[in-house]
């Protein structure tokens, strides 16, 4: 159980490292592309600006497009169609709370 948890955590290390070495040859190919055109200073300024606005505009467009909270309207109608079938059939309410229960068991997430 422990060569699984420092597994992971080597496996996250080595996945975070990746990332940081992408993103830091992605830094140096705008960079150099730039250095001539605009100079060594803008270069930098320009590469920086790139690589804050992109993950900038992506967390702004994320948390735009969000999915919205649903409705009550359409839980109460579940809501209310249950209980008029609990009341009218109650076998059937239990052996559909039964079932629910049995789910929940074996949806379960299990801490390991």
């Amino acid at each position: 159980m422990i060569a699984k948890a420092a597994a992971g955590v080597v496996l996250g290390i080595i996945a975070i490292a990746m990332i940081a070495v992408g993103v830091s040859f992605a830094g140096y190919a705008i960079f150099s592309a730039l250095a001539m055109p605009v100079g060594v200073p803008g270069a930098a300024a320009l590469t920086a600006l790139v690589l804050l606005i992109g993950p900038l505009l992506f967390i702004v467009l994320a948390m735009m497009f969000r999915p919205r909270k649903q409705d009550l309207l359409n839980d109460q109608f579940i809501m209310s169609a249950l209980s008029g079938l609990a009341r009218d059939k109650p076998l059937i309410a239990m052996i559909g709370a039964g079932i629910l229960g049995a789910a929940g068991i074996f949806l379960r997430r299990r801490k390991r």
